[in-house]
Formats: C-alpha cells, sequence, structure tokens
C-alpha cells in the first residue's frame, strides 16, 4: 500500500520531465527556426542590390553585327564601301601618277607640259569629292547609330519592372546614360572609320610597293607576325582593363546620387566625413582602373616601337647585302617604314575599338 503512492509519485514526476523536455524542444525548434528567418531576412536585405553583372573573353560577334546593323542597312554599307574603296583607290592613283610624272614616263607622249599637272589635279579634285561625299555619309549614319542605341536603352529602362529599380542603383542606370553611351557617340565612330582607313592604307600600299619590288614581301612577313602577336597578348588585357573602368564607374555615380538625396541626412547624424571618405574610395578604386587602361596603353607603345626598330634594321641589312639597285632598295625602305607606322596605329586603333565595344554590349 506504501509503495503504490511511491510508484505514482515516480512516474507524474517522469512523466512531467517529459513533457518539459518536449516543450523545451519545441521552444528551441521555434527559436532556430526564428534565428533562421532573421538570418535569412538579414541576408535577403544585404543582397537586394545585386551585384554588378559583366562579360569575360572577347565581345561576341552578335554586338558587332546588331552595332552595325544600327549605321545602316545593307545598301548603305554598299555606299559606304564604295566610297571608302573609292577613296583610298584615289590616293593610290594620286601616287602612282606622280611617281610616273616625276620619272618622264608619260611627259613625250602627253603633248603639252601641262597635261600630267592637269591629270594630277583632277585626281586630286575627285579624292577631294569622295573623301567629302564618304564623311557625310559617316557622320549621318553615326548619329543614326548613336540615336538608334539611346532610343533602345531609354526604351528597356521605361518598361523595366519595379523590381528591377529595387535591385539596380540610379547610379549603375546614369553610367549607361553618361559613361557608355557617351563612348558610343564621341569615340566609336571615329575608331571605327580609322581602323578601316588603316587597313585599307595598307592593303593599297601592299599592292603598290609588291608591284614594284617582291623582296618587300620577305620583310612583310616578320611584321604581320611579330605585331600580330602583340595585339593578341595586349587586346585581351585592354578589353578586360576597360570592362573593370566601366563597372568601377557606376558605384561613384551611385554615390554621388544617395549623398544628394540624403544630405540633411547626413548632416544631422555627423556623418559627412565619413561619407566622403566612402566616396574618395570608390574614387580610388576607378581610378586604379583608369590608370591601369593607360598604363596598357604605355605598354604597347614600347614593344611597337621596339618591334619597329628591330625589322627596319632588318630591313637595311637585308638590302645592304643583297643585289636590289638602288631606287628598289629606296623605296622598300620607305615602304617598310610607312608599312610600319600604318599597322603600329592600325593595331592600336583595333585593340581601342573592341574596347570600346565593351560599352556597345553593355548597352545592350
Amino acid at each position: 500500500e506504501t509503495a503504490q503512492p511511491m510508484v505514482a509519485t515516480a512516474s507524474g514526476a517522469a512523466g512531467a520531465e517529459v513533457v518539459t523536455a518536449v516543450a523545451e524542444g519545441r521552444k528551441a525548434e521555434k527559436e532556430a527556426g526564428k534565428s533562421e528567418d532573421e538570418e535569412a531576412r538579414r541576408q535577403a536585405a544585404l543582397t537586394i542590390i545585386a551585384d554588378e553583372e559583366h562579360s569575360t573573353g572577347a565581345v561576341p560577334l552578335r554586338n558587332y553585327f546588331s552595332y552595325f546593323h544600327t549605321y545602316a542597312g545593307p545598301l548603305g554599307w554598299l555606299w559606304l564601301a564604295l566610297l571608302f574603296i573609292a577613296t583610298e583607290g584615289a590616293a593610290t592613283v594620286s601616287a602612282w601618277w606622280l611617281q610616273q610624272w616625276t620619272g618622264g614616263v608619260y611627259q613625250a607622249s602627253l603633248g603639252p607640259f601641262y597635261y600630267p599637272m592637269l591629270i594630277y589635279a583632277m585626281i586630286g579634285v575627285a579624292q577631294a569629292v569622295v573623301a567629302l561625299l564618304r564623311a557625310v555619309l559617316w557622320v549621318n549614319v553615326s548619329i543614326r547609330s548613336a540615336k538608334r542605341l539611346h532610343e533602345r536603352l531609354i526604351t528597356s529602362i521605361v518598361h523595366a519592372p519595379t523590381s528591377f529599380f529595387d535591385t539596380t542603383p540610379v547610379g549603375r542606370i546614369l553610367n549607361r546614360f553618361s559613361g557608355d553611351l557617351s563612348q558610343v557617340d564621341q569615340e566609336m565612330a571615329f575608331i571605327f572609320e580609322d581602323v578601316i582607313n588603316l587597313y585599307l592604307g595598307a592593303l593599297a600600299l601592299l599592292v603598290v610597293v609588291g608591284l614594284g619590288s617582291w623582296w618587300f614581301f620577305i620583310i612583310l612577313i616578320p611584321i604581320v607576325l611579330a605585331f600580330y602577336g602583340l595585339l593578341a597578348i595586349y587586346r585581351r588585357t585592354s578589353r578586360e582593363v576597360q570592362r573593370l573602368e566601366s563597372i568601377a564607374r557606376s558605384p561613384c555615380m551611385a554615390h554621388f546620387a544617395e549623398t544628394l538625396t540624403g544630405l540633411p541626412t547626413l548632416r544631422s547624424y555627423g556623418l559627412v566625413d565619413q561619407w566622403i571618405g566612402q566616396f574618395w574610395g570608390k574614387c580610388d578604386r576607378y581610378s586604379s582602373a583608369f590608370m591601369l587602361y593607360r598604363l596598357g596603353q604605355k605598354w604597347m607603345g614600347l614593344y611597337q616601337s621596339l618591334i619597329s626598330s628591330v625589322i627596319l634594321a632588318a630591313a637595311v641589312l637585308l638590302y645592304a647585302f643583297t643585289d636590289v639597285g638602288a631606287a628598289a632598295a629606296g623605296m622598300g625602305l620607305s615602304s617598310v617604314t610607312a608599312i610600319n607606322n600604318l599597322i603600329t596605329y592600325a593595331v592600336i586603333q583595333t585593340v581601342e575599338m573592341e574596347s570600346k565595344m565593351t560599352s556597345v554590349e553593355r548597352i545592350q
């Protein structure tokens, strides 16, 4: 009889402990779930501003085709191609006629002495007219292309969902409309025109020189190989650094816009100095990318000068130890110098064009 109450008391105590343990376990689970929810909300609050995405590697060909399509249609490109070829052709014919005239080949067969001069003047006038037509058409299609890119960009911004503006800083949008569009408007068209002119000029020079001296092609092979290797190395670095520079510009603009919006709050809480320090830190990161881009250009210029000097010295030795005539040697050396300058500038502008195409890539 005495043992029964003791057993009942023990079982009741054990049951109470079980109930307490279950309650504590449920409470711990609730607290763990609450802490997980709070951590998830905190992480969501921290990552509401998405990181700016950027591509890597070469600019896709579809971006080039899309950009060229904004310039003109097939008929417009046909007219532009004809005008570019006509301009370089007139310059080549002018140089060829001057060479023939000064050599005395056509003086006796053309009658009066002023005929060669008249023909040379007519070629010059034709070259000027064709160049003027090409410049007018090129400026018109460049302005049209810039307008189309701006219309596409502002249309996509206007029709963007509200979530886009929640996760995208204002400075990033301003960067597209200011930094990227300014490079397309002010630099891209002129760089693209330079690239076409330089390669057409180099091709015309090769044709003229190759007809007079086949020795020139022996020197041309190492020139092309050396500059192609330099181009392959430099273009990757320049392209990626240009992308980093464009990305580093957005935080500066976003910080400035936020400063203008919250200036009374910053002053009331005494955070002006701290905010200025943050702004200078973002500017330093942008300046670092900008300086790396400029230092890359200096590196390119140094090695281009070195390669040009070596090739010119090799050309002098080649003509010195061969039986090439003095006229052909002089023409060959002058042509080597000219083609060196053309290829050097063509490589620089080709890399610059691809670097600026990253702005078109970011806009699209």
